[in-house]
């Protein structure tokens, strides 16, 4: 058994596995070093007892699969700790030393952090990209709803009358659309911008400026959307 696939059985990363296998008194280069299939397979059952014994999976996930949604994590307040009855009956049913034990039980507990954080993240930034994409629509509806309302108006009432009464109060009605149909423009325009932003950001790791050389805040969503694969 080669070491990299021990690693990928434990979800553990290749250096993690060499430090167990280290303590476990064998020496190994790199991840394409093999090692007997009894060794390998006595230390993959000795490292499901451990994840069984705290609730942690047999097999934790790539950190791809976490940060693309595809797997979830057990909460923090799930998982336990690795009591010292517990870790002795595991190295005395596996013939294995109790540094071995704690050794994985370590290097599990550290990945399974790594990729807690990693969670959190992808999390975090799929809830911003919601938010901002809920705010946008939300405006866009507020500003179509006025002109909406403007427009009925114009055609119930006589326009001449409109005017005029709006005019003697100083209300300019035509302006008045205009502004509102400017505002619009002007968002859709920040919005595009902002996206331009995300994805020269993508290509070039460099963010666009406006006319003033201030950088151009770029979209989340778009952001996020590229970091899942998914073509924004």
């Amino acid at each position: 058994m080669k070491v990299s696939e021990l690693a990928s059985k434990m979800g553990l990363k290749v250096k993690d596995a060499i430090e167990v296998l280290k303590t476990s008194g064998v020496s190994v280069k790199n991840g394409s070093s093999e090692i007997p299939d009894s060794l390998g397979n006595s230390l993959l059952a000795t490292h499901q007892q451990i994840t069984d014994a705290v609730g942690l999976p047999p097999q934790l996930p790539s950190a791809k699969e976490v940060q693309s949604g595809k797997a979830e994590l057990p909460e923090p307040e799930e998982v336990g700790h690795l009591a010292i009855a517990d870790a002795q009956t595991i190295a005395e049913s596996n013939d294995a030393s109790i540094t071995v034990i704690y050794t994985m039980m370590d290097r599990i507990q550290q990945r399974y952090d790594e990729l807690l954080v990693k969670q959190g993240i992808q999390k975090a930034q799929r809830d911003e990209a919601l938010v901002n994409q809920g705010r946008a629509v939300y405006h866009l509806a507020v500003q179509q709803d006025r002109l909406t309302k403007l427009e009925q108006a114009n055609q119930e009432l006589d326009a001449q009358s409109v005017n005029s009464v709006l005019g003697s109060m100083g209300i300019d009605i035509t302006s008045l659309t205009e502004r509102a149909q400017s505002a619009i423009d002007n968002y859709t325009a920040n919005e595009q911008q902002r996206v331009d932003s995300a994805k020269h950001f993508i290509q070039t790791g460099k963010l666009l400026t406006d006319d003033d050389g201030n950088e151009v805040k770029p979209d989340f969503f778009t952001l996020t959307m590229h970091q899942l694969q998914i073509p924004a």
